[in-house]
């Protein structure tokens, strides 16, 4: 305790912002931006865009440790910092969110709470292990790291469309507790993001995953520029069957009552005249010709 006092005084506390211009730090923020944005795409029941951002989080977060093991001239604080902001956010990105994802997607049924909170509690259980013991064997981890629940939900929602909602609800959960119960489990794993070859194929995954995402969205967003014509017809169409009988001409064509009248008083009279069929006979007997 008194060696630490003695370095704190040797060594004056660096401003607290400034640690968020440390190139990093820099790509955990953005992975913390994107998963900000991916938990307002699932409240908003955009999946499609919700998986966006889900996996670029996943990349932002394997390139901060990369990059942080390449730069030269980082002193220990600067790695202790970038240590703890990526525990940090990653409690966020891999544990409230995929909670958050089970909860929208069963339309926040409670008999979905449970499920919920043993995926963030194996989260923080898994994360705190990990911040405690680190690798072992420096070179693998106990348990399925956590990340990896990011990587498979991103994989499990390209067969959403294929199945009922109800279907792939109870396929969601059983994955949420799979990944949970493999994130505290005694098994060994590769420290994936280790390897620059692996970071090659997560990027390459990335990328496939916006590219089919994306377009995802974009048939969405066509469906939807159609839905207010038919919507807007569908109503004209509902409207007019509600109308009295005497209102429609033709179907789903029809005149106000003004014009109503005004053209059965024209198609009862006389072309010539202008006045009423059978009222000229009638003048012809009162006033014969000479």
């Amino acid at each position: 305790m008194t060696q630490k006092i003695l370095e704190n005084h040797k060594n004056p506390q660096t401003i607290i912002i400034s640690y968020a211009w440390d190139i990093p730090n820099i790509c955990s923020l953005s992975g913390l931006f994107c998963t900000l944005i991916k938990i307002y795409f699932i409240i908003l029941g955009n999946y499609s865009a919700a998986m966006i951002g889900m996996i670029w989080a996943v990349a932002f977060d394997w390139a901060d440790g990369l990059i942080a093991r390449r730069m030269k001239g980082r002193t220990g604080s600067d790695g202790q910092f970038g240590g703890q902001l990526d525990v940090l956010i990653d409690i966020v990105s891999y544990g409230v969110t995929p909670a958050i994802l089970l909860l929208s997607y069963g339309k926040f049924d409670p008999v979905f709470l449970p499920g919920a909170f043993l995926m963030l509690a194996a989260g923080a259980i898994r994360l705190s292990y990990f911040s405690t013991f680190g690798l072992a064997d420096g070179s693998k981890y106990t348990g399925l790291a956590i990340d990896n629940n990011s990587i498979a939900l991103v994989f499990l929602f390209l067969f959403e469309g294929m199945v009922s909602t109800e279907v792939f609800s109870v396929m969601l959960y059983a994955a949420g507790l799979g990944l949970a119960a493999l994130n505290v489990s005694q098994i060994s794993t590769p420290k994936l993001s280790g390897k620059p070859i692996n970071v090659v194929l997560l990027a390459t995954y990335t990328l496939a995953i916006s590219a089919i995402y994306g377009w995802k969205l974009l048939l969405g967003l066509q469906r939807q520029a159609r839905s207010p014509r038919r919507t807007l017809k569908a109503e004209t169409q509902s409207r007019v069957q509600a109308l009295p009988h005497r209102f429609k001409v033709r179907g789903s064509v029809f005149h106000s009552p003004g014009t109503a009248s005004k053209s059965r008083v024209s198609s009862s009279a006389d072309s010539s005249t202008g006045l009423p069929s059978g009222s000229r006979t009638k003048m012809k007997r009162l006033f014969p010709a000479p």
